[in-house]
């Protein structure tokens, strides 16, 4: 219901009551009129008295049923208000919603947008993968005829690895085994003296280093090819140094120094001795013509590894030459070959462990190398010592 309807229910219940209001007092009056013109004793008048009382109450009566009225209408309006407050209510809830709609709308008209947008850089996207993938299809065909042109030259490499290995086992050996089998033959012969003699030794150990090197060229050939199988006996380290440095010196005479711990490593036995032959030759050599400098062998254990570090106090190696020191043919010694410690730190690391060196003024040169450890060796007891057994 609207304000105007509102205002037009009160003027109705106000102009019933003045209305009642007023009748009630006219009526009253022409009572009152009656009364004093006939007397109180006339039986007309009270009769009239009687009509007018019943008038009066007639009039009460519908007096009480306007005022009941009002109050229902009152009531009415209360309700109206109630309705018109909750008719506001739904109406800015939807004008909430019609707004929130809108924003919704415009949302939507936005993701559209987006979605237009995002469906070019897909078709942008899909041009570019569908270029990238004929680059790589392209590439993938080049790569795979690059490829077979590569494992062509590997095979023809094989092929000339094996010459060169049949070459050095045939050819090379057949030529030194004669000169090794004569001068060991004229050695015996007691009635070499003098120059002869030492020259016919210096024949023999040549031959004997050529020999000696066409095996380390093997080996390294066989190695680098995955064609030689690392053995795994177990090798007392002390036997083997010792083993080696009566090789590099018979006489004893380079005054080599050992500090070595009873222990036994983990390696191949035909293999790991050229390791040590090349390492402490090559320390002897560098400290050649310096009766000050020494040569030293210390070993030690640590983490399930075995340490051997050859020092020298020969001059320290230009850092230049140190980052090539174990590379084929890259000799710190005038005239040296570089097979000696190549091959030792191929075989080394065949074994899964390393070489590492460094030089310096104030200590020469060490060359330490790591290889598996198989276990350390208990001290013996000492003789008439009692036992004793764990429990």
């Amino acid at each position: 219901m609207t304000t105007s309807g509102l205002t037009q229910s009160w003027i109705f219940l106000l102009t019933g009551a003045v209305v009642g209001i007023l009748a009630y007092l006219f009526i009253a009056g022409i009572a009152r009129g009656l009364r004093r013109s006939f007397g109180a004793g006339s039986a007309a008048g009270g009769h009239m008295a009687g009509l007018l009382k019943l008038r009066h109450e007639e009039v009460k009566a519908r007096n009480e049923q306007l005022m009941k009225e009002q109050e229902s209408l009152l009531e009415r309006r209360r309700g109206l208000s109630e309705m018109n407050e909750m008719l506001l209510m739904q109406k800015q809830e939807l004008e909430t919603q019609a707004q929130e709609l809108a924003v919704s709308n415009e949302e939507y008209e936005r993701m559209g947008q987006l979605t237009a947008w995002q469906q070019e850089e897909l078709a942008e996207r899909n041009e570019s993968l569908e270029r990238q993938t004929a680059t790589a299809e392209r590439l993938s065909k080049e790569l795979a005829k690059r490829v077979d042109e590569l494992n062509r030259a590997m095979a023809q490499i094989d092929r000339m690895h094996r010459d060169q290995e049949s070459f050095l086992r045939h050819e090379l050996r057949n030529a030194i085994s004669p000169i090794l089998g004569y001068s060991a033959m004229l050695r015996s012969d007691a009635a070499l003296e003098g120059n002869a003699a030492a020259w016919l030794m210096g024949i023999h150990e040549a031959a004997e280093s050529m020999e000696r090197l066409l095996t380390e060229l093997r080996d390294l050939q066989a190695i680098e090819r995955g064609g030689k199988t690392i053995g795994q006996s177990e090798i007392n380290l002390e036997d083997l140094i010792r083993a080696s440095v009566r090789a590099v010196d018979p006489a004893g005479s380079s005054g080599i120094e050992t500090r070595i711990e009873p222990l036994v490593i983990r390696g191949d036995s035909t293999l790991l001795p050229g390791v040590f032959v090349n390492l402490i030759r090559n320390a002897v050599e560098h400290v050649s013509g310096r009766p000050d400098a020494g040569v030293s062998i210390v070993t030690g254990a640590a983490g399930g590894w075995a340490t051997v570090r050859f020092q020298n106090g020969g001059p320290p190696i230009p850092a230049a030459r140190l980052a090539t020191f174990f590379e084929r043919f890259n000799s710190t010694k005038e005239g040296g070959t570089g097979l000696g410690t190549c091959y030792a730190d191929l075989v080394v690391r065949a074994h899964g462990g390393t070489a590492e060196v460094e030089s310096g003024p104030n200590f020469g040169t060490v060359v330490t190398v790591r290889l598996p450890l198989a276990r350390e060796i208990a001290p013996e007891p000492a003789v008439g010592a009692k036992a004793e057994w764990a429990a």
